[in-house]
């Protein structure tokens, strides 16, 4: 299968030993979305790499509507 590609450069991640919950990025996750980091570890390190200076933190939404297509930064 064929590499895939970001259209942002990779940010370096750390590594999570002491687990998910001592990570600063973690704590400064909206809850829900603090449930789905717990659930599937690849979310945090995926996180990691976007460059939070310029998307912010990202928001989660549990289920995808059209009403999302009005937002005007989404994340």
């Amino acid at each position: 299968m064929p590499a895939g590609s970001l259209p942002f450069p990779i940010q370096k991640g750390h590594s999570h030993k002491g687990g998910i919950k001592t990570c600063p990025l973690f704590k400064m996750l909206p809850d829900s979305l603090q449930d789905e980091a717990k659930k599937h570890e690849f979310l945090l390190d995926y996180i990691h790499m976007l460059p939070m200076d310029e998307v912010g933190i990202p928001e989660y939404y549990p289920e995808l509507n059209r009403g999302l297509g009005k937002l005007k930064k989404p994340t």
